[in-house]
């Protein structure tokens, strides 16, 4: 996708200012491989998986612990006509969104329903038309007898048509947020039929918070808080509140310390375990400018704390009873290297 935005003219690519790669670096292993960097486009599938997390994370935290979380269920609101390319695409999901908004408002004042979430998604055929539809999350603020909740779902469906469907109630709320469409479906499309779906969704707001949950994200920003997976003594990880720790902005004179992606072993992210660079699922530390030997204070400072990380993951692994870590980088070259003709 991002090869195909770049060929139209869109700049999707993010290189280094200095050249330094960007590289994912097993914890355990230590094997590591250079990653793709792309602007900050919501539009490209990892970007917008990477903007989704917080949101995702406070609505499963709003699921779990607010008063109507239990009792959330899922709902899907479809368009009419399929737009093919070149029609106005952006325009039907905007109407369909402020649909959505009047129900919600209505369903409020008649009902004592709260809609705390809409989703935009929509459908490629191979017709390479579009369908788009919007996920809601909703349930009642106080107890609903069977006859004002039956009288609801049929105003809902009278509100709406046809294009309506109640799914019961909220499994898991990845169900209702995602990424707007499925990246193969857009595999028919031409580089400038790509950009056009691009311009199309620029600054539309295809994922939204509302009611309760909206005022749920707002006291979160207001209190500097954040939703955050955490490992658990108890077993497993569990999401919880933290502060958000605020960066000192550095000092406006020419001694100021550089940007975090221009400093040695700048450390952007630790990363949940995956088999990027062997066979076995590892965690892993995200570095810009890695170094070996650096120079800088902060260099030196960095390494030692990509080492202590190291020095942990090598510790939960070997209580979990994994394989020698060389073992798993020996594998991980034999799958790399080509066989002899």
């Amino acid at each position: 996708m991002a090869a195909k935005l770049e060929a139209a003219g869109i700049p999707a690519y993010r290189a280094s200012r200095h050249g330094s790669p960007t590289l994912l670096i097993g914890a355990v292993t230590g094997a590591a491989r250079e990653l793709i960097e792309y602007r900050a486009l919501r539009f490209l599938p990892s970007v917008a998986k990477q903007e989704r997390a917080p949101m995702l994370a406070a609505l499963t935290y709003f699921q779990r612990h607010h008063a109507i979380g239990r009792y959330l269920r899922f709902g899907v609101v479809t368009a009419g006509a399929r737009i093919p390319i070149g029609d106005d695409l952006r325009g039907a999901i905007v109407s369909l969104q402020r649909k959505v908004s009047r129900w919600a408002s209505e369903a409020q004042q008649r009902y004592g329903i709260a809609v705390v979430f809409r989703g935009t998604e929509f459908t490629v055929d191979v017709a390479r038309t579009f369908h788009p539809h919007v996920n809601v999350l909703y349930a009642p603020r106080a107890v609903l007898a069977a006859e004002a909740w039956a009288a609801f779902l049929s105003w809902t469906h009278g509100f709406f048509g046809s294009h309506w469907r109640d799914n019961g109630v909220l499994a898991k709320p990845e169900e209702a947020l995602k990424y707007p469409f499925k990246p193969a479906d857009t595999e028919c499309l031409d580089d400038g039929e790509l950009a056009w779906l691009f311009g199309q969704l620029a600054r539309l707001k295809l994922a939204q918070p509302l009611g309760l949950f909206a005022d749920f994200a707002a006291t979160l920003k207001q209190e500097g808080h954040k939703v955050r997976r955490v490992a658990s003594p108890a077993g497993g990880p569990q999401l919880i509140r933290v502060r958000v720790r605020q960066r000192e902005r550095a000092a406006r004179d020419q001694d100021a310390p550089p940007a975090d992606e221009d400093r040695e072993n700048a450390i952007l992210a630790h990363t949940a375990p995956s088999a990027s660079a062997t066979p076995y699922a590892e965690p892993g530390i995200i570095v810009r400018n890695f170094t070996a030997e650096p120079v800088t204070e902060g260099g030196k400072l960095r390494l030692a704390m990509i080492e202590d990380r190291h020095r942990q993951a090598w510790e939960a692994w070997n209580a979990n009873g994994a394989p020698d870590p060389a073992e798993a980088v020996r594998l991980a070259s034999l799958l790399l290297t080509p066989p002899e003709r």
